[in-house]
């Protein structure tokens, strides 16, 4: 289950979101889920052999231990299943693990009911030093494959060859030397892979779901994840143009904020309320002072609820008050910690944040090296939706629907998605959303419509599918949505976007 938790505030008619630097506690959703996103049956038998050469391998047994070789140590290849592209902790509870022989080689099945993601990492390390890096595949371009799409796998077996470090002294990747190519997948065409190559970059993401599983002390199963949300804005009239589904839209990147989930419980409302237990959220040590909107923080000054019980502060004024609605998530009570700490330009912070409860570390998370899907003047980079308002004919103020398509930004080039490959979208996104909120004279009216991407390219706000996210009012007045009609204030609406992929929040607000 991909839980949205941003709710989006309306004035007036016509949809605002304000981003300000405040934390904010609620148990309102969660952004990890579980189940599978597979239609094949069978097994992929994986197999490959780590490379232990100097300089581009890696010490994986004890005799290589005992010749001194500086290569990261690691002893286990260990796959992630991913719900179409949902990266979440769910998926450590599934995941597969083969332990590295003495001569490199190992051996995985992994079923095709799910992608997979290959990872490396030194099962006898703790908290940020277990992960190592991530498997990529050789796609015979400058773009490797991350993402190892089983549910469209044409074989039975992939032997990957010989893994070998990056030779990028940036990258904690690890290539194989056997190519993948379209033949290995049942119906994939060289653009889709292309097109999976070009933006699976995210699942680096990877790196913060294993060093935050059963780690920092916590109990088997225990697992912390952070989801950084991204927001940008865009223009509600480009929205209503013939030719707005014929380029990627124009979009001004508003900020980042952060949705902490967690299945600890180890601290209730209740305690954060009345400050028997003190949650906090550390910037990174390394990044000294750290400008977020208009405040400012550094390690030893975290954003934490100490002093004012259910209102959050950096020992200053107040900036937000907790949400103390419980929300059933995966069979259990769990809170989810919504950070809108704003990052509205630079560079994201390097470095470790820290999640402390009671003055103890529970997590760690690196956002800035996992190659976040946004480049450093605010483009999103990866899959980028566009909407277009449709209107009756005869009421051009009328919507009728709201249709959708798709591009691809690599950090270089603007790509469209064609029809025929929306197929490659099962493997990123699992649904994506359009919702209408207004709130009028004390009312408030919402309309929240979800598609399979993959599959369908249109918004209908009276499919009989969203008679309950849209709240169809009995009077047929206030069942009809309008844009930019001030004669109907209470359902005169802007349009907001989401979906979630890899780990990541990507919210687009029109106005």
């Amino acid at each position: 289950m991909n839980c949205r938790l941003k709710d989006f505030k309306v004035t007036t008619f016509l949809l605002a979101m304000g981003l300000t630097a405040m934390l904010g506690f609620t148990m309102q959703g969660c952004s990890s889920g579980g189940g599978s996103g597979g239609g094949s049956t069978g097994t992929v038998q994986l197999s490959g052999t780590i490379s232990s050469a100097t300089g581009t391998g890696y010490t994986h047994s004890k005799s290589l231990m005992a010749a001194g070789l500086n290569n990261p140590v690691i002893d286990t290849v260990l796959a992630i299943p991913m719900d179409r592209g949902s990266l979440s902790s769910w998926g450590m509870t599934n995941s597969k693990t083969a332990v590295i022989a003495a001569d490199g080689s190992f051996s995985l099945g992994l079923a095709k009911t799910a992608d997979w993601l290959l990872v490396l990492i030194n099962s006898a390390a703790t908290g940020t030093r277990r992960f190592v890096g991530s498997v990529a595949m050789d796609t015979g371009t400058a773009d490797s494959l991350l993402n190892l799409p089983a549910t469209i796998a044409a074989i039975s077996s992939m032997p990957l060859g010989t893994i070998s470090r990056s030779a990028d002294p940036t990258s904690s990747d690890a290539l194989s030397t056997r190519m993948v190519t379209t033949a290995d997948f049942s119906n994939f065409s060289q653009a889709q892979l292309t097109a999976m190559a070009k933006t699976d970059d995210i699942f680096r993401n990877a790196m913060n779901i294993v060093n935050n599983y059963e780690q920092f002390g916590n109990s088997a199963g225990t697992w912390y994840q952070l989801r950084p949300d991204f927001h940008w804005d865009g223009d509600l009239a480009s929205l209503a143009t013939t030719s707005a589904l014929e380029s990627a839209p124009s979009l001004t990147y508003s900020g980042m904020n952060f949705q902490l989930d967690q299945n600890a419980d180890s601290v209730l409302m209740t305690s954060i309320c009345n400050t028997t237990g003190i949650v906090a959220l550390h910037p990174p040590l390394s990044a000294g002072i750290v400008t977020m909107g208009s405040k400012t923080y550094d390690y030893a000054n975290p954003i934490k609820n100490s002093g004012n019980g259910c209102q959050l502060w950096n020992g200053g004024p107040t900036v937000e008050t907790a949400n103390s609605d419980l929300y059933a998530c995966n069979g259990y009570q769990n809170i989810t910690f919504s950070v809108n700490a704003s990052f509205n330009s630079g560079a994201i912070p390097a470095g470790f944040w820290e999640w402390k409860e009671d003055g103890v570390v529970k997590a760690a998370f690196d956002i800035a090296n996992i190659n976040p899907p946004i480049t450093g003047t605010g483009q999103l980079k990866g899959f980028i939706p566009t909407y277009q308002i449709v209107t009756d004919p005869t009421n051009t103020h009328k919507i009728t629907r709201v249709d959708i398509a798709w591009f691809f930004y690599d950090g270089i080039t603007v790509t469209p998605l064609l029809t025929a490959d929306l197929e490659v979208l099962k493997h990123f996104v699992s649904g994506i959303e359009a919702k209408f909120d207004v709130t009028y004279n004390g009312s408030r009216r919402t309309c929240e419509m979800y598609i399979d991407p993959s599959v369908e390219t249109s918004f209908d706000p009276l499919d009989s599918r969203y008679a309950s996210t849209c709240q169809a009012d009995t009077d047929p007045a206030f069942r009809d949505w309008y844009y930019q009609d001030t004669s109907h204030p209470e359902t005169n609406t802007g349009l907001m976007g989401f979906y979630e992929t890899g780990g990541f929040g990507y919210f687009f607000d029109y106005r």
